[in-house]
């Protein structure tokens, strides 16, 4: 099992952390948004999509936390290997939250949890396994990604619906932005900061299509979502 060192450019150090920060908090405000719309329609697959953005704002948080300490140790007299080890601590605790969150939302068509725990521990043994954690991680999110927009994709083209194309569109972006940031080490760093714009305009859009449910208020609306 080994820990792969930070791949943020140089240039981008700071803007990462304060990128993560913003996911962490638009999460927060769609989590909100799912619940209160779970509340009025008492739509139980909306309701997990309140609990999957919680987990999400948690792993953004433990992220930007993680990029912060980073930034203000690395020139500080701290050991080397002190820094290493907060960080790997931070980015399995990431990973354990995004994985969860990603996994709670792709299986929330379920009455049960066993198709999230069925998901999750082979996705977690892979990650802990793997020569390079970081990178199954983003393969794992990956293939999550991958899942979800071509589920909404499908949705969309079944229903034709503002929502069911905003959320589509939203996980395309996002998976996108995961896709970006697996490259940006390969390709150019420019994706690396490419990838965050992108993933906060899917939040955003995320974010907006909750809001068009809510305003809609009826199970129409909520079906376009789930």
């Amino acid at each position: 099992m080994a820990v792969t060192v930070y791949i943020a450019p140089p240039w981008f150090l700071g803007y990462d952390a304060l990128f993560q920060t913003l996911f962490a908090l638009v999460c927060i405000v769609i989590s909100a948004f799912a619940f209160r719309v779970a509340s009025r329609t008492g739509a139980k697959p909306v309701q997990r999509i309140g609990w999957s953005f919680s987990l999400l704002a948690l792993s953004y948080f433990v992220q930007a936390a993680t990029s912060t300490f980073l930034l203000t140790k690395l020139s500080s007299g701290m050991t080397v290997a002190s820094i290493m080890g907060v960080r790997a601590i931070g980015m399995y605790l990431h990973i354990l939250l995004m994985l969860a969150g990603l996994g709670l939302f792709a299986t929330m068509g379920f009455e049960s949890l066993t198709p999230f725990w069925l998901t999750l521990i082979p996705a977690l043994v892979a990650v802990l396994y793997a020569e390079n954690a970081l990178r199954a991680a983003y393969t794992v999110t990956s293939g999550y990604l991958l899942f979800l927009s071509a589920k909404f994709g499908m949705n969309y083209f079944r229903k034709k619906g503002v929502e069911s194309l905003l959320i589509s569109l939203a996980f395309i972006l996002l998976l996108a932005s995961h896709v970006g940031i697996f490259l940006s080490g390969i390709l150019s760093p420019s994706l690396y900061a490419l990838a965050h714009f992108l993933a906060l305009v899917s939040y955003l859009m995320i974010l907006g299509n909750l809001y068009l449910v809510l305003k809609k208020g009826g199970p129409k609306a909520v079906k376009g979502i789930s």
